[in-house]
């Protein structure tokens, strides 16, 4: 349960629907120099056409691809061509987690923003944010990834952007909002009149409603929660995407809980960890496995309490994208469960365990909230409706 880390990247979110397209072979490379020279449109940042292009083909075709443009004079002919090349580079190393000319991602990607602000070239620049922005996020670097999604956001509707592509700028935002709870922001960012169903890819649907109804949850106000969970799990359900209706049902579990109803949570818990179990979510297993135990425990199913919590902490561990705030929720769980076995001992540990990486995320998150308000103000113009 809570955001889900499995896809690729969050640029995803701002892919929109535009068709099919077909691209000429590798070795015409006029076709890669107009994706690379395509003008401002309103709809993809800097390099997005070319990259959804040539990122389709084998890595070394990719970097040969690359080498190609780089070398070619009529288009590294400019500052402007040269910081974007330096995106390019960058995106190639993100990706492929590999070097170009011995130097990594943030090297280019510095690169590309230094030649963006010497060209002044917003467009540029919007598109260097939205890649780092999401770089640094996949990293947990929130404090850095903030403010390079935020200014994004700002860019993207100072340059005129299409109104699906700031509405999908700001879900990307988002979470990282919530990552450093930054709740009510969070909520602004996901929230609107816009037809987000009819507009953006389901991915960036999914984050929306996720993101808001685990926000207000965080706010303790479960109802509005349900409500966004229920527009998730309905939204999951009409495009068959198993994965998300389970989360989604995880995390109206997770509501009805707060709510006291466990004996409604459980429902929902169970179809989340069968959901979890039959995709391979073994992170999103090991969190609704803590809360069934839990219940189990409190319903004098004990010795299933304790089955369940080894395997959650068998789940969290195979786990490939370790969440520290699952780990406190299990550690928390087996310290209430051993406590009323007696078994103050191991209680006492996995309670130290809980607090000392309690301990941790709150300091990292503090620190992120005070950098939040210092990069806001050094934007000076963010979006109207944040609350400072």
């Amino acid at each position: 349960m809570g955001i889900k880390n499995s896809f690729p990247a969050l640029l995803l979110l701002l892919i929109v629907s535009t068709g099919e397209r077909t691209f000429a072979q590798p070795g015409d490379m006029r076709t890669w120099r107009a994706l690379f020279e395509k003008p401002f449109d309103k709809i993809h940042a800097a390099n997005r056409f070319l990259w959804d292009a040539i990122c389709q083909k084998p890595p070394s075709e990719v970097k040969g691809i690359i080498h190609a443009l780089d070398d070619d004079k009529k288009v590294n002919n400019s500052d402007k061509t040269s910081a974007r090349m330096s995106l390019l580079k960058s995106m190639y190393c993100r990706v492929y987690d590999s070097l170009y000319d011995n130097e990594g991602w943030e090297y280019w990607g510095n690169r590309s923003v230094s030649g963006a602000r010497n060209t002044e070239d917003d467009y540029i620049m919007q598109g260097c944010c939205l890649f780092l922005g999401d770089a640094y996020l996949r990293m947990n670097n929130y404090d850095t990834a903030i403010f390079y999604l935020l200014k994004t956001v700002e860019l993207s509707e100072k340059l005129g952007y299409n109104e699906d592509f700031i509405v999908a700028n700001k879900i990307a935002v988002s979470n990282a909002l919530y990552r450093t709870q930054n709740y009510r922001q969070c909520i602004n960012f996901c929230v609107s009149n816009y037809d987000i169903e009819s507009n953006l890819v389901p991915i960036t649907v999914m984050s929306a409603y996720n993101n808001a109804g685990l926000s207000y949850l965080e706010l303790n106000n479960p109802d509005s929660a349900i409500y966004y969970f229920n527009k998730g799990q309905a939204y999951a359900a009409r495009k068959k995407w198993g994965v998300w209706e389970g989360i989604m049902l995880g995390n109206m579990g997770m509501a009805l809980h707060q709510k006291g109803e466990d004996d409604k949570a459980i429902i929902y818990w169970q179809r989340n960890y069968d959901s979890s179990f039959k995709y391979k979510e073994w992170g999103n297993a090991a969190s609704t496995l803590a809360y069934i135990s839990e219940y189990e425990f409190n319903h004098g199913r004990q010795a299933q309490a304790i089955s369940h919590l080894q395997l959650a902490t068998a789940a969290d561990y195979s786990d490939r994208a370790p969440d520290p705030q699952r780990r406190i929720l299990i550690y928390k769980v087996k310290s209430y469960c051993y406590r009323k076995l007696n078994r103050h001992d191991s209680a006492d540990y996995f309670l130290d365990e809980h607090y000392r990486i309690l301990d941790s995320v709150h300091q990292v998150i503090s620190r992120n909230k005070f950098n939040w308000l210092s990069f806001a103000w050094r934007l000076k113009k963010v979006i109207t409706n944040i609350i400072f």
